[in-house]
């Protein structure tokens, strides 16, 4: 019962859609004190640095304060707005213009902090126990015709934007780091969720990153990694939305960084590169349950299926069936090269072909790609360079690297692959097991900004899987005959 109640008290609730309502926010009532409502709505929204907080004099003897994010509102509108508001002399040409501006009237903090974080702009006055709130929201309508921004770009400000419209939470920090040197850090979180020792360790790392290099994505990256000889990657990087999305909701940290397209998503464990934001928001217990194993499997199934068949060629050809074995031995007997000269021939040109086709735009990519395939397939058969069940080794296994859903983690895959092939040629099957022990134990004392790469929780995953799915009361006849009785 304890391990069921822990479960239910650490389930995260996530939206089919990701988009996050503004959270309940604790009971206030808004003063004849701008000073004060602006202080209250400071520590709202935590404190984060894209809130922007301008004083403006009415009279002598009366102020206003301006409130409103910065990446929210459309800058036109905010700087028409703040010419009109230095214009004011007095209170009713002040309550004119906001009359002419169509200005709302709230009273309560929940409507506050939600106008805000729609990209609207709170104007708190003294002496009135009230807020005027002004459309400036950068948002736009959306059109059918229009395809949604789904991916980064380069401007920080467009991102932040694009984040704050997915995850409209009082608890998403906007953090910036680095203003004064050359590509700023931006840090997006939640707080509550984010770990405060990561937080920590990421701030004090940032800290002593050389001024006079151009940030990038890499370079930040290999600042910040616990093990930078490591094949494993210990961050993600994407220029996805989703991702970003999926991540935040989950207590991890996102890291920005100005004219990079690229987000840096920290930290990371192993298994979480095999998780997409299609496999969270699926409604399907079952099928979350099975795509991650299935990557997982995909993952084993590339690293080692070339060095199992090395071994099997070399030390342990009495392993084969007996008709199997005729058949192995017809291919190979016009082979010319061993079978490890085989199989690191046919890994390089499959890599040479991947490489290819990522440089080159998408479609004429994945023409190269098959085109290439095809050719270079026929021409090693037909010359007898290799073998047709080489051949077919390889394309499994190239079928499984590309199953993993991240391309940092499919690199790692390639350079994994070699050192087993060649302890397969040295020792066969022992050859294997001795180096998927040392990757074991290299992946078990592996961190990611402090915490364990190689965790991840068993127990919910499987309580979530024989969970049964919560319905409506309305969803058949029987249940609702239940409820009336």
């Amino acid at each position: 019962m304890k391990l069921f109640s822990w479960f239910h008290k650490n389930e995260e609730v996530k939206s089919n859609n990701f988009r996050m309502t503004t959270d309940t926010q604790p009971s206030f009532i808004v003063t004849t004190s701008a000073k004060k409502n602006s202080l209250y709505v400071k520590e709202a929204l935590n404190e984060t640095n894209e809130l922007i907080i301008k004083h403006y004099h009415i009279v002598s003897y009366e102020s206003c304060e301006v409130i409103y994010l910065d990446s929210l509102v459309s800058q036109e509108d905010q700087f028409d707005l703040n010419t009109y508001l230095a214009q004011i002399t007095s209170r009713l040409t002040m309550l004119q213009l906001f009359n002419q501006l169509g200005a709302k009237r709230f009273y309560e903090a929940s409507d506050i902090i939600q106008e805000i974080l729609a990209g609207n702009t709170i104007v708190f006055v003294d002496s009135l126990p009230l807020c005027f709130c002004i459309k400036t929201s950068h948002f736009k309508q959306d059109n059918h015709h229009q395809s949604p921004v789904d991916h980064f770009v380069k401007e920080k400000t467009e991102n932040i934007f694009q984040l704050r419209k997915h995850v409209s939470q009082a608890q998403l920090v906007i953090q910036h780091m680095n203003s004064d040197k050359n590509g700023s850090l931006t840090l997006v979180y939640r707080k509550g969720a984010a770990d405060t020792q990561v937080l920590q360790e990421v701030k004090r790392r940032l800290s002593t990153l050389a001024s006079t290099k151009a940030l990038t994505t890499g370079i930040v990256e290999e600042h910040l990694e616990d093990f930078p000889f490591s094949p494993f990657p210990q961050f993600m990087k994407t220029d996805r939305l989703n991702p970003c999305i999926s991540h935040l909701l989950k207590g991890r940290v996102v890291l920005l960084i100005e004219g990079d397209s690229q987000a840096l998503i920290l930290p990371m464990t192993f298994l979480a590169f095999y998780e997409t934001h299609k496999t969270a928001i699926n409604h399907c217990n079952k099928k979350k349950m099975l795509l991650p194993p299935l990557r997982l499997i995909s993952f084993i199934t590339s690293v080692t299926l070339p060095s199992f068949y090395i071994a099997l060629v070399s030390f342990h050809f009495n392993l084969f069936p007996y008709i199997l074995s005729s058949i192995v031995k017809e291919a190979l007997f016009f082979v010319t090269y061993s079978p490890f000269l085989e199989t690191f021939i046919v890994e390089l040109l499959i890599d040479a072909i991947q490489e290819i086709g990522v440089l080159f735009p998408t479609p004429i990519g994945k023409i190269i790609v098959l085109a290439g395939g095809l050719v270079i397939g026929d021409l090693v058969i037909s010359t007898d360079l290799i073998s047709r069940i080489m051949l077919f080794v390889v394309a499994l296994t190239a079928c499984a690297s590309f199953i993993v859903p991240n391309k940092e983690m499919t690199i790692a895959i390639r350079l994994l692959r070699f050192p087993m092939m060649i302890m397969a040629t040295l020792f066969g099957f022992a050859g294997i097991i001795i180096c998927l022990c040392i990757y074991w134990l290299h992946l078990s004392q592996l961190t990611s900004m402090g915490k364990p790469y190689f965790s991840f929780n068993t127990s919910a995953k499987l309580i979530h899987f024989f969970k049964k799915s919560t319905r409506s009361l309305y969803a058949s006849r029987e249940d609702v005959k239940k409820v009336k009785k």
